[in-house]
């Protein structure tokens, strides 16, 4: 057992290492061609492993990318659940959002911003706002009054909306402390005017009515 855990320790680390040189390349190089011309070569040397530990991992350089996509946005996912929980947008005037959205994104900037710049990256706005929507319609919008306005929209603008201040961000090299990136988001999402009289009725639909 000892040594189970052992051996699965190693795997990880080289794992990891392989992963680590990869990303270091590209930010590098932070050019589509860059991503083209770097080879398994560069990496194992990067990573300090051989051919054939790569090769246990991995059988193209995509593999790594997308493995580091899609850890990486299990973790943003299970973020999300762990530190929106019982947000409700109704009470945002109350109660603003808090920063762990753009703490994550600080923390995992070396990923972000090479994915934001597409480099090599595929799919991952798609991926990324899948995860914002999912907890918009099943826990922030999760009690809405009837309207024309569609909840399932509505979710979907908001999600591609925080993408795209997020790049933003990415953009001005996080200049903007995470607090204050929170408190952007939630004025824009109350309209940015306090004094408006701005709520989601308590009824439960999958459309939502604004109250102004």
């Amino acid at each position: 057992m000892e040594l189970e855990r052992s051996t699965d320790k190693r795997i990880l680390k080289s794992k990891k290492a392989i992963s680590d040189a990869f990303i270091a390349l590209l930010k590098e190089t932070e050019k589509d061609e860059g991503f083209k011309k770097i080879t398994i070569t560069d990496i194992v040397r990067k990573a300090d492993v051989n051919r054939g530990t790569f090769y246990k991992h991995f059988y193209f350089k995509e593999d790594i990318l997308k493995e580091t996509q899609a850890d990486i946005l299990s973790e943003f996912s299970l973020m999300l659940t762990e530190n929106y929980q019982g947000v409700r947008f109704s009470s945002l005037k109350d109660t603003p959002l808090n920063d762990s959205i753009f703490k994550f994104i600080l923390e995992n900037k070396d990923f972000f911003h090479l994915a934001f710049q597409s480099i090599g990256f595929s799919n991952l706005q798609m991926d990324f706002t899948k995860c914002i929507e999912d907890v918009l319609t099943n826990q922030f919008f999760l009690h809405a009054a009837p309207s024309h306005i569609s909840k399932s929209l509505f979710c979907t603008y908001i999600a591609h909306g925080l993408y795209g201040v997020l790049v933003n961000w990415d953009n001005n090299d996080y200049q903007e402390p995470t607090l204050y990136m929170a408190q952007q988001i939630t004025s824009i999402l109350i309209f940015g005017h306090t004094d408006l009289d701005f709520s989601i009725e308590d009824h439960g639909s999958s459309t939502i009515e604004i109250i102004v």
